[in-house]
C-alpha cells in the first residue's frame, strides 16, 4: 500500500470517527463525552498520517527537473 492510499483513508477514517463520534454524543450513547474529546480524537487519527502529506509536498516542491 502506499503512503498517498494511507493518507488518504486516513482522512476518511478521521471523518468517519468526527461523525459518527457526534452522532453518539448527542444520541446520548456517549454521556461523558464531549466535542472537543471527539475532535482530539478525530485530529489525532488524522495526524498520524499527516506527516506523509507534508513529506509529499517538500518532495513536489523540491524535485529537480531534468
Amino acid at each position: 500500500m502506499k503512503a498517498k492510499d494511507c493518507s488518504l483513508i486516513s482522512k476518511i477514517l478521521a471523518v468517519g470517527v468526527l461523525i459518527a463520534g457526534h452522532m453518539l454524543m448527542w444520541t446520548g450513547v456517549l454521556k461523558n463525552a464531549n466535542s472537543m474529546q471527539i475532535c482530539a480524537c478525530a485530529f489525532s487519527v488524522m495526524g498520524v498520517f499527516g506527516t506523509v502529506d507534508l513529506n509529499l509536498v517538500i518532495d513536489k516542491f523540491t524535485q529537480r527537473e531534468q
